[in-house]
């Protein structure tokens, strides 16, 4: 009986997710880093610091060459393939529970050539932030803090800079830093600071730590030519207020003008006109 018990304990344990299993203490994360190699893993190395530290201080985890390359090896070109990452591969570093707060990647490149890229992610679940290596080494700053429920921001407006007058479709992307998918959200827009447009879009599907394209369901109707600021912004989320709204807009100059004309036919029409100017000699 107890055989069978333990059996059934170990058959639920490992049905369980592993977020579940790894779950961390109050004002802690589990933290995992993605590590991803270009052709020459070998050339590089990083460490994780708490923020503002150098690279060496405080050490809480690091990856790569640090045979070779190390905190102070950026640009030295003298590393080989017999250490650090392999080529074109990516790496899981499961750092785990970590307290909240704000921490620094420390990437150091070999050749000067940038390469690796890291992605964190909090309790296997939110992939919060995506850095790049460039040149000789890099300080990625992030931090670790649970996400509220609701949080959206507007994060580009995609709009012609220049645009005829009558209506202009007013176009963006909006990003969810929260921990819910969004399905319907709230968004609006301004010119020059007057009155908002609001609207709401439904169908959608934005999952945490990911962007989206929106249209706002109405146009702009602009006659007078001149150049106008368009804030666009993001409010309720599946009808609940969001709850960071310091990033929930951006802005964007927009000019409004007549048309260029088209006078490729005033180039294609014209007279000929000639001037004889001597007369050829006949030879016999």
């Amino acid at each position: 009986m107890r055989t069978t018990l333990c059996n059934l304990l170990i058959m639920l344990l490992g049905a369980m997710p592993s977020g579940l299993l790894a779950q961390c203490p109050v004002e802690q994360m589990d933290l995992k880093i993605e590590v991803g190699t270009d052709d020459y893993g070998y050339e590089g190395y990083w460490q994780l610091v708490p923020a503002g530290n150098s690279c060496g201080v405080a050490t809480i985890w690091e990856g790569g060459n640090d045979v070779q390359v190390g905190c102070s090896g950026g640009g030295d070109q003298d590393a080989t393939t017999v250490f650090g990452y392999g080529d074109n591969i990516t790496i899981s570093e499961n750092i785990g529970c970590i307290d909240n707060g704000s921490y620094d990647i420390k990437y150091v490149d070999d050749y000067g050539d940038g390469g690796m890229t890291f992605s964190v992610i909090l309790d296997d679940i939110y992939e919060v932030y995506n850095f790049s290596g460039t040149g000789a080494g890099n300080t990625f700053n992030f931090e670790v803090a649970s996400p509220l429920e609701y949080d959206a921001g507007v994060v580009a407006v995609i709009v012609n800079p220049y645009n005829n007058p009558g209506d202009v479709i007013i176009k963006g992307a909006v990003f969810n830093y929260g921990a819910t998918i969004i399905n319907t959200l709230e968004v609006a827009y301004s010119i020059d600071g007057g009155p908002e447009t609001v609207s709401t879009i439904t169908g959608l599907n934005v999952l945490p730590f990911t962007a989206t394209d929106f249209v706002h369901p109405i146009s702009w109707n602009i006659l007078t030519n001149g150049t106008y600021n368009v804030k666009l912004s993001s409010g309720k989320i599946n009808g609940n207020d969001d709850l960071l709204s310091t990033n929930d807009f951006t802005s964007k100059e927009i000019v409004i003008g007549d048309p260029i004309p088209n006078n490729i036919a005033d180039y294609l029409i014209f007279v000929e006109e000639y001037e004889i100017i001597g007369e050829a000699l006949t030879m016999k």
